[in-house]
This record gives structure tokens, C-alpha cells and sequence, in this order.
């Protein structure tokens, strides 16, 4: 899994933003290619052994074992940004490899450490060599009884549950009126949200979040921020995507008219929320709405000058002086509330910093 977000993030064509536009479909390829084949029936096969799933076991790690279009020759190139940031040009075989061979591809492509060694092979014959016939009037006898167990238990587990509903209907709503189960009351079993698991939508989202990790690492590039933040919205990652990917065209388009070619070290942060001064230069953030157009975002972000970046690194470092002060005095280690504005945060602590050079002189 951390192989696979890694190399995913290296190959996105987000990060390819300034080349041509061959190599961003280079990349592109390569990202759904992989994507596709890791999907395949031995892929998963590896990756449940390697982590101990409870997945079907068969004779899919032998060298010979690939996926099921193992005649499919086809040979995927990509490029790799060094961090000198030159171009190395990379190919990978994916559909007549096996899922070890992928794995140590990709691993030595971005070196990243390699993979784990392939499972060993699990027989699916049960290995017993003498009373065959003792053993399978046992096994029929467990059988017959796991099923009677389970049956007995299913049983059980509906009753609880019927009582459990209504009781709290009737303490919810009042009075002994038996209320019929809604659909969204039966996901509260587990068994049935395990099995009624959408893996394409699983796999979807993860993507999701792969793009919007590298849309985000694209826009602080660009900007220079410290941080971007938009997990306060409880936005999906695919909307988020979309939403950083307009801030990276923003600056593509209109990077002449912002007054500051770097904003370190203001962090960036998407929210709803309404506030006085859309730039903190105690806190040091720069707050845009998600739901403004980009010419709002581009008056916003075009209010940020060289001097404000200069006023805030002053303000952070007095701001580290003044706390050095007061915990040295009280013995104790302050903190910022999360409700505290960090102008009001900053003053608290002038102020505490100066009483405490005004006892110290006394």
C-alpha cells in the first residue's frame, strides 16, 4: 500500500504540469494501466497473503503465474522527476509479470525499499495421509454442526435485534408503537455492510485521494505555501481535487499580478467560514472560500505583499521569544486554545512576557 501511494504520487501527471503534453499521457497511461492490473484476480491473491486476508489461496506466485492477459506484451513507459529536477525516463511490463516482478519495478524506480519476498504456496489438499475415512465422517459431523450453530445463532441474533429495534422505538417515539425497520437500520450489521461491499467505488476513492495529495503538493509548488488545509470543509477528495487544481490554474494564468513569488510561511486553508481578514499575518494563514470564483481567490491572495511576509516572520519569531519568557516564568508549557484568535493569542502573551520582566526587575 505505501509502495503504490508512492509511486502513484511520483508518475501523476499533476506533477508534469510544465511539460509536454506526451509525457503528462505517458503518465496518465501508467496510472490507469496499474491501476487495472492491480485490480486483476492474482494481484489481489498477493496482496491478501502478504496481509494475512482471508482470500482465496491458489498457485498464483510461481514464476510462471501472471495475469490473465499474460499475452499482452505491451511495454508502459514513464518519467521520474529527480530532485535536481531533471527527467528519467523509466518502462514497465504489467500484464506478463508477475505481481512480485510489478512491485520491484515500481520499488526501484523511485527508490523506494522493495517489497516483501511472494507468499509461500498453500495447498488447497487437506494433507492427511490415514483414516481418510475417519476423518471425512469428522469433518461431515463438524460441517452438519457449524451449520446448526450458525442457523441457531442467526436466529438468536434476529431476535436481539427485533428487540433492540423496538425497544428503542418506543423510546424514542414514545409508547409501544412497533416501528418497521428502515433500509439504513439493516447497515448496522456489520455481516451485511461486509457483503454488500462496492470494491470498484473502494478502489475509486483511493484514487481520489492519490489526486488530491498531488493536487495539493502541485499547488504548494506553485505558491509556496507551508501547508494547504481543507479538511475542515468534509469535502470528498474528488472535490477537493478539483478545487486545489483551480488554485494551480489560478496561478498558471495570473502568477505576474501576485505581489510575492513565494508565500512561506503563510499555510493556506479552504473554509466556509466568515472572518474579518481573509490574510493573518499573526497567525499566518491565508483563508479563501471554496464556493468564491477565482477572481475573488486572485484579489485575496493579490493583498499578500512582501512587506506582510516580512511582518509575519517578525511577529513569529517574537512571538516564540515572548512564550520562552512566560514558561520560564510560570514553569509551565503554554498552549493556543483552538478558539483563540492569534492576534488576541499574541498580545496575551506581550503582555505576559513584560509582567514577567517587570517581576523579574523587582
Amino acid at each position: 500500500s505505501r509502495l503504490r501511494r508512492a509511486f502513484l504520487l511520483q508518475v501523476h501527471p499533476d506533477r508534469f504540469r510544465s511539460r509536454s503534453k506526451e509525457v503528462r499521457k505517458e503518465q496518465a497511461s501508467i496510472v490507469q494501466a496499474l491501476e487495472d492490473r492491480m485490480a486483476e484476480h492474482d494481484f489481489l491473491a498477493y496482496i491478501a497473503a502478504s496481509s494475512k486476508l482471508n482470500f482465496p489461496q491458489t498457485n498464483l506466485f510461481s514464476p510462471g503465474a501472471t495475469s490473465s492477459s499474460s499475452y499482452d506484451t505491451t511495454i508502459y513507459p514513464f518519467s521520474i522527476e529527480r530532485k535536481d529536477g531533471t527527467i528519467s525516463k523509466q518502462s514497465i511490463q504489467l500484464n506478463n509479470s508477475s505481481p512480485h516482478e510489478i512491485l520491484g519495478r515500481m520499488a526501484a524506480s523511485i527508490s523506494f525499499p522493495p517489497p516483501p519476498p511472494p507468499p509461500p504456496i498453500i495447498s488447497s489438499q487437506p494433507q492427511y495421509t490415514h483414516q481418510n475415512n475417519e476423518y471425512a465422517n469428522i469433518h461431515h459431523r463438524s460441517t452438519v454442526s457449524n451449520q446448526f450453530h450458525q442457523q441457531q445463532f442467526g436466529a438468536v441474533r434476529n431476535n436481539v435485534d427485533q428487540f433492540i429495534w423496538s425497544q428503542g422505538s418506543s423510546l424514542l417515539f414514545g409508547g409501544h408503537h412497533h416501528h418497521k425497520k428502515t433500509p439504513n437500520s439493516t447497515n448496522r450489521n456489520v455481516i451485511h455492510f461486509l457483503n454488500n461491499l462496492d470494491y470498484d467505488h473502494i478502489k475509486q476513492r483511493k484514487l481520489d485521494r492519490i489526486n488530491a495529495t498531488a493536487a495539493v503538493l502541485v499547488a504548494r509548488r506553485a505558491f509556496q505555501f507551508s501547508a494547504i488545509d481543507g479538511t475542515g470543509l468534509g469535502w470528498s477528495s474528488a472535490s477537493l481535487a478539483i478545487t486545489i487544481s483551480r488554485l494551480t490554474d489560478l496561478h498558471e494564468e495570473h502568477r505576474a499580478k501576485l505581489g510575492v513569488t513565494s508565500f512561506y510561511p503563510f499555510r493556506l486553508v479552504l473554509t466556509s467560514d466568515e472572518f474579518q481578514s481573509r490574510v493573518d499575518l499573526f497567525g499566518g494563514v491565508v483563508r479563501l472560500n471554496p464556493a468564491a470564483t477565482v477572481v475573488q481567490w486572485l484579489g485575496v491572495l493579490m493583498d499578500v505583499t512582501t512587506e506582510d511576509v516580512r511582518i509575519l516572520k517578525e511577529n513569529q519569531r517574537l512571538l516564540k521569544r515572548y512564550g520562552k519568557i512566560v514558561e520560564d516564568a510560570l514553569g509551565l508549557r503554554v498552549v493556543k486554545g483552538h478558539t483563540c484568535e492569534s492576534e488576541e493569542y499574541y498580545r496575551c502573551m506581550e503582555r505576559l512576557a513584560m509582567e514577567s520582566r517587570r517581576w523579574d526587575d523587582s
